[in-house]
């Protein structure tokens, strides 16, 4: 995928991001169908889901390197720099 990303043009330091979250969804989405929650739709909802969920993950491969999106940098991996994402993540976990 990272050589995807690549020739698609993303930006080297936001290869990593990317793939994380196309991963992500991508395998969501396989493992949700896969486990039959979308068993009650028909096929062709199930396909229109699926072209949906492309054109949004096609959204954040154009939009990786928006100001919302900063890339990663090795120092903040490095030094474990906590985030807000990160303490909002562990907030949920905690509260379930």
């Amino acid at each position: 995928m990272y050589n995807a990303l690549r020739e698609a043009g993303q930006e080297p330091a936001q290869i990593p991001r990317t793939e994380r979250l196309l991963s992500t969804a991508i395998l969501g989405f396989a493992a949700s169908e896969a486990a039959g929650r979308f068993s009650h739709h028909r096929a062709t909802v199930r396909d229109a889901d699926f072209a949906c969920l492309l054109n949004w993950l096609r959204h954040i491969v154009d939009h990786a390197s928006d100001r919302g999106c900063p890339a990663e940098t090795d120092a903040a991996v490095a030094d474990g720099a906590e985030s807000e994402p990160r303490r909002q993540r562990e907030a949920l976990h905690d509260n379930h």
